[in-house]
């Protein structure tokens, strides 16, 4: 296990490095007719939005928004190409992505738009309840009712913040916990069955420890090195989005990376919230790679069968309105571990009260760990016997 974790891990870690970082290093842009590189176009990107940073989305910067994005010509598709978007409305772009998310705008919509503060945050406050309507989320009364209060609580007009390094660990999410999920499982695959392989097994099982003692001692090495990976995994990701984007824009709402969800919330207390609930699913992951290895007692076959799984879950989805069935499968990791799974507006609703997903689904885990792990040890007492 030592020197496949290692190996695991190591070639993780790099493909975390140049997924991060290739969004900025690879590739080439268009900038007044020229090319450049997708590196230098992240710097001037960077240079417009720090001279918003700290900003109010008010009346003044849509007015400002709106008079640069009225001087793109209108019968061009791609006006990102358009020498009036690179000199006018590029500096502004940043606002405007938030704008279209907000109120469902296109960019040569703009045009044609009269900015109004008052009138923009009504439409975004009607949309976030609209949503609430939509059928697809199967929202019951008490559930609308406890959106519309978070609505309530939002803060406008929002603060506009450069707010790059978040918004890609929340972009990278989905792919760091996939990473992570492979990691655990190739690591940790041969706990148990390294000793039917090495026909140890009934030597073990009959020495003095064999039935407490070493069952214990494998499971907390087993979750201990998958809490390991994830630390170490989830420190490199945020390092390496640290040192790419910097680390401005903590106190950024979330709703400038994700328009459409209500709840009052900055980007950096989600981004923490979001890899605490990765590391969580991680250690679920490790205890759930330490019974398959237990039971099927070849490391292939664990893993194979975690894979399998794995590649279900992120292939399918189950419509809402199949009920607790869709729910339980929408709560896999897979299926969760990203911005749109761990931050919809179906929440879960238990006993009376709601509460968003996000607070309840890494309980869960954590509970379905120690049933497995406490599954495993019935296993293992009852192959000692």
């Amino acid at each position: 296990m030592h020197k496949s974790m290692w190996i695991s891990l190591g070639v993780c870690i790099l493909l975390i490095i140049v997924t991060i970082m290739s969004v900025i290093l690879i590739g080439t842009d268009t900038d007044n007719g020229m090319t450049i590189s997708t590196y230098e176009s992240f710097q001037k990107d960077k240079a417009y939005q720090m001279k918003l940073h700290g900003r109010s989305i008010n009346q003044d910067l849509l007015e400002e928004m709106q008079t640069a994005y009225a001087k793109i010509p209108k019968d061009i598709q791609k006006y990102s190409t358009t020498e009036e978007y690179q000199i006018y409305a590029r500096p502004y772009s940043a606002v405007f992505l938030f704008v279209r998310d907000a109120i469902a705008i296109s960019a040569l919509e703009v045009s044609e738009w009269k900015a109004n503060e008052q009138v923009f945050y009504e439409s975004y406050h009607k949309r976030l309840e609209a949503r609430l309507e939509d059928e697809a989320y199967c929202l019951t009364e008490n559930e609308k009712t406890y959106w519309k209060e978070q609505i309530e609580k939002l803060s406008f007009p929002i603060i506009f913040h450069y707010k790059e390094a978040y918004q890609a660990l929340v972009d990278a999410m989905y792919t760091i916990a996939l990473f992570i999920s492979i990691t655990i499982a190739l690591t940790l695959c041969s706990c148990f069955s390294e000793e039917y392989l090495q026909k140890t097994d009934q030597l073990i099982l009959c020495s003095k420890h064999g039935k407490h003692i070493i069952y214990w001692a494998k499971v907390t090495a087993g979750i201990s090195v998958a809490f390991v990976v994830c630390f170490m995994i989830t420190f490199v990701t945020f390092g390496t989005a640290f040192l790419v984007y910097g680390t401005e824009g903590f106190d950024a709402v979330f709703q400038l990376i994700w328009a459409d969800y209500p709840y009052s919330f900055s980007v950096g207390e989600a981004t923490l919230i979001a890899y605490g609930i990765v590391i969580i699913s991680g250690i679920m992951i490790g205890a759930i790679v330490l019974f398959l290895s237990q039971i099927c007692k070849n490391s292939t076959y664990a893993v194979g069968i975690f894979m399998a799984f794995t590649i279900v879950t992120m292939l399918f989805t189950i419509p809402q309105k199949y009920g607790i069935i869709a729910d339980l499968w929408s709560f896999t990791p897979m299926q969760f571990l990203s911005v749109t799974g761990m931050f919809g507006i179906e929440p879960i609703s238990l006993f009376g009260q709601v509460a968003p997903t996000w607070k309840i689904v890494p309980v869960g885990y954590l509970l379905i760990s120690i049933i497995i792990v406490v599954l495993g040890k019935i296993c293992w007492c009852y192959k000692k016997k």
